[in-house]
C-alpha cells in the first residue's frame, strides 16, 4: 500500500492536514497548488498553505496557470498515477480525472448531497443544522456530484463558528481520505452515485457575497446568530452603524448573544454603561467582539465608550 503513487491536488488550510497524512502514508510524486498571490499591505507573493507544506515536506511542486495546459497533462501522465486526491482547489478538467488508475477522490466538507457548492460549513450553520461532516467522492464531470465512497459526522455546537467547525472537518476529512484510498484498492467500497439519495437532501451551498454578510434585523435573533457565527472569523457579518450624520458605517460583528426582548428592528439600545444591543424582529443581538471597517477589533464596552450622541444612532 505504501508504493502507491499520489499526485495530491489543493489550496488553502482546509487541504493541508490531508496533504500531510497522505506523505506519511504513500508516495506523493507531486503536490500541484495555485500560483503565488500578492496579498497583504506590502503586496508580497504569498504561497498557498498548501504550498508552505509540500516545501516544508520536500515534495514536488507544480503551480500551473491553467490545468489544460497540454504540457503540464502531459507531466500528470508521466508520472502515471494510482490516485489523484483533490482538497479544496479548482475544477479539474475531465482529461485530467481520467488518468490515475483508481480515480480521481475529492474530499467535500459536508454529508453529500446536501450542501454542494463552495460554502458547504458556512450554509449548515446559517441553517441551523446540528451535524454535518465530511464525504469522499470520486470526481467526474458534474461539481460536487460524483458517486460517494466514504462519510463521517460531526456535530455542530451552539458554541461553534466558522473556524472551529472547519478546523475539526480538515482533520476528520484527512483521515476519510486514507480510508477512501485503501478502500478503493482493497475493493471493499462499493460507490454509491448521489442520484440514488433522496431529492430533499440536494441542498446548494453557493459562494458567500457582501449581501448575506450583511444581518438581516427585520428576521429573528436566532437567525442572525447563526450567520455572525457561520462567518467568523472572516469575511465576518456586518451591520450598518447610521451616526447623526446620515453616514452608513460598517460594523462589522464576529461573536454574540442574543435573547428575547421588547424592541424595534435596528435600534441601538444601550443595556448598561457597558453594554449595547442591537434590536430585531423578536429580541436583541448582544455583541460580544466587533470592529468598524478597516478598525482593529475591540470589545463591546470598548466600543460603547468611544461613540459619541449614542440616543441618535440606529442600525440598518
Amino acid at each position: 500500500m505504501h508504493k502507491l503513487n499520489i499526485i495530491f491536488m489543493g489550496t488553502p488550510d482546509f487541504a493541508v492536514p490531508t496533504l500531510e497524512l497522505l506523505a506519511k502514508n504513500f508516495n506523493i510524486s507531486l503536490v500541484v497548488t495555485t500560483p503565488d498571490k500578492q496579498a497583504g499591505r506590502g503586496l508580497k507573493m504569498q504561497p498557498s498553505p498548501v504550498k508552505l507544506k509540500a516545501s516544508e515536506l520536500h515534495l514536488p511542486i507544480a503551480q500551473p496557470i491553467s490545468l489544460k495546459d497540454p504540457s503540464f497533462i502531459k507531466q500528470i501522465k508521466q508520472l502515471n498515477p494510482d490516485f489523484i486526491v483533490v482538497v479544496a482547489f479548482r475544477i479539474v478538467p475531465n482529461e485530467i480525472l481520467s488518468i490515475p488508475k483508481y480515480g480521481t477522490i475529492n474530499l467535500h466538507p459536508s454529508l453529500l448531497p446536501k450542501y454542494r457548492g463552495p460554502s458547504p460549513i458556512q450554509w449548515a450553520i446559517i441553517n441551523g443544522e446540528n451535524i454535518t461532516g465530511v464525504t469522499t467522492i470520486l470526481l467526474n464531470e458534474q461539481i460536487d456530484g460524483g458517486p460517494i465512497l466514504l462519510q463521517n459526522t460531526e456535530p455542530i455546537y451552539d458554541t461553534d463558528n466558522f473556524q472551529s467547525l472547519h478546523d475539526r472537518l480538515k482533520i476528520k476529512g484527512a483521515q476519510l481520505v486514507i480510508d477512501s484510498i485503501i478502500g478503493l484498492v482493497d475493493n471493499t467500497i462499493n460507490p454509491t452515485p448521489q442520484e440514488q439519495i433522496y431529492e430533499q437532501e440536494k441542498i446548494y451551498a453557493p459562494k458567500i457575497t457582501k449581501e448575506i454578510c450583511k444581518l438581516n434585523l427585520d428576521k429573528s435573533c436566532n437567525y442572525n446568530w447563526q450567520v455572525v457565527r457561520a462567518l467568523s472569523p472572516k469575511p465576518a457579518a456586518f451591520v450598518y452603524l447610521i451616526n447623526p450624520q446620515k453616514n452608513k458605517l460598517i460594523l462589522k460583528i464576529f461573536d454574540t448573544d442574543y435573547k428575547l426582548f421588547n424592541s424595534m428592528p435596528g435600534q441601538f439600545i444601550i443595556l448598561d454603561k457597558n453594554t449595547f444591543a442591537i434590536g430585531c424582529s423578536d429580541g436583541i443581538l448582544i455583541p460580544k467582539t466587533v470592529a468598524l471597517e478597516g478598525r482593529k477589533t475591540m470589545s463591546n464596552s470598548d466600543f460603547l465608550r468611544g461613540l459619541q450622541e449614542k440616543e441618535k444612532l440606529f442600525f440598518q
